[in-house]
């Protein structure tokens, strides 16, 4: 990685930026996401690394801290990590607006901060200085209101439940059981896993195993490829038939160290394609567990 000429960092600026209208408009994860779709869908990355909306009152409460209670700091820090999130073009809608460059263009110029492709990330930080610009405009009500002025923070923590809705997940991610019984196997060897990033990630915690082909945003281009060009970590990645005889891929798998994979099957597939075709067909596997709709098979 130290020597390594060409770096493949994963990431778009454009494509991982705020619109402008970000900051107004409530985000994928908010109340009323449906009705604002035009905006936050436009992206080639619609969720999470481009979500910016703080909620309603927040804005409101940070206007009139604005206005009323300046807090020159936090506002200078919101200012500048808000320009920094909408990237190296401003969109509207979805659309760049050419002719014109961002505060962003610079740290494309610095060796360090150059890793960083996901502006939309300083809307993060961007965030935390307007709810404290909000927290000062809501001091003044409170002491403007004197006795009263619970009710209002009270009003304030009500209508950010209501009408923002906070932007949280709750869900109970898959465990298969068969995640333990590879964490206690002593011996040795890789996980090849073939499922989404996040699932992959959340699985490795479990069975605490290395993995082949794993996931880092920042690293050599011809590292984060090379999996790929093995034919066989190729043709079980993506379905495909294997062209190499079954016993010379097996061997290549052992000769990597792959010892078991995890198949998270997708039935829009259609029946005998995927992942699981290439295992149980080409290389002979069968699945030694299985839970819903994920499939271990094990390499001896």
């Amino acid at each position: 990685v130290e020597h390594a000429k060409v770096l493949d960092w994963g990431r778009f600026p454009s494509s991982y930026s705020i619109d402008v209208l970000g900051y107004l408009t409530p985000s994928p994860a908010s109340r009323g996401a449906s009705f604002f779709e035009f905006v936050w869908n436009t992206r080639p990355m619609p969720t999470g690394d481009i979500a910016a909306f703080v909620g309603v009152p927040v804005i409101a409460l940070a206007i009139y801290g604005l206005l009323r209670n300046r807090k020159p700091y936090w506002v200078f820090m919101a200012s500048a990590f808000a320009a920094l999130s909408l990237g190296p073009r401003l969109h509207v809608l979805g659309e760049p607006i050419t002719g014109f460059r961002l505060p962003y263009v610079a740290l494309r110029a610095m060796p360090f901060l150059a890793a960083g492709g996901v502006a939309g990330r300083y809307a993060l930080p961007a965030s935390v200085a307007i709810i404290m610009v909000a927290s000062a405009g809501l001091a003044h009500l409170m002491q403007r209101f004197g006795a009263r002025r619970w009710l209002i923070g009270a009003l304030a923590v009500a209508s950010l439940l209501v009408i923002s809705y906070p932007p949280l997940y709750f869900y109970d991610p898959l465990k298969p059981a068969f995640l333990q019984s590879i964490r206690d196997d002593p011996a040795e060897g890789m996980v090849l896993s073939v499922c989404p990033i996040d699932t992959l990630l959340w699985f490795q915690t479990i069975h605490e195993k290395k993995t082949i082909r794993g996931f880092a945003s920042r690293v050599p281009a011809d590292v984060k490829h090379f999996a790929n060009r093995i034919p066989v970590i190729g043709a079980i990645r993506f379905g495909r038939v294997l062209q190499t005889p079954r016993e010379e891929a097996l061997a290549k798998l052992r000769a990597l160290e792959v010892r078991w994979v995890i198949v998270e099957d997708e039935e829009s597939r259609g029946p005998g394609t995927g992942p699981r075709r290439t295992l149980e067909h080409d290389l002979g596997l069968a699945p030694v567990a299985s839970e819903k709709n994920v499939y271990l098979y094990r390499i001896e």
